[in-house]
């Protein structure tokens, strides 16, 4: 399918309601793609970025990486160093974010309304710290049983 025909296909899913990717129907969210659709995109990236990472190369371009500590070349490094300069106060900025979010009675993670009353974030971005947190626990464990 040439570049035209994909991009009306987009349009008239975008229209529609449909995901982009596969056309089928979903729950409407923020997402523009069903949630397989994101699964799948997640799991190639996710390979790419380790196969890069496995090959010594940047896993942002797969690019040559440089020879010092970093796992990026030295153009995403800078690339990097640029972004957090134009965006220094990322963190102010999420904290008002997060407080807008509160007084406005919404997650204060996504945005999206609360389920359950007492919290304040939704029961999914909780379930993700959740997980997250977990995940952090087992790795840190880890590394203690490796030392010992």
């Amino acid at each position: 399918m040439d570049l035209t025909k994909w991009r009306r296909c987009q349009k008239e899913r975008l229209v529609a309601g449909l995901c982009l990717q596969c056309g089928k129907v979903y729950v409407q969210s923020p997402h523009r793609t069903c949630l397989d659709c994101r699964k799948k995109k997640r799991k190639r990236r996710q390979r790419l970025y380790d196969g890069r990472l496995s090959k010594g190369l940047c896993p942002v371009c797969g690019r040559k990486r440089n020879e010092d500590d970093t796992i990026y070349c030295s153009l995403c490094r800078e690339r990097q160093g640029q972004h957090k300069q134009q965006h220094p106060d990322r963190r102010k900025y999420r904290h008002r974010v997060r407080r807008k979010h509160r007084r406005e009675g919404l997650c204060t993670s996504c945005g999206r309304g609360r389920d359950e009353e007492g919290f304040l974030e939704c029961s999914r971005c909780r379930q993700r710290a959740r997980n997250n947190y977990r995940e952090r626990m087992s790795v840190l464990a880890s590394l203690q049983s490796d030392r010992k």
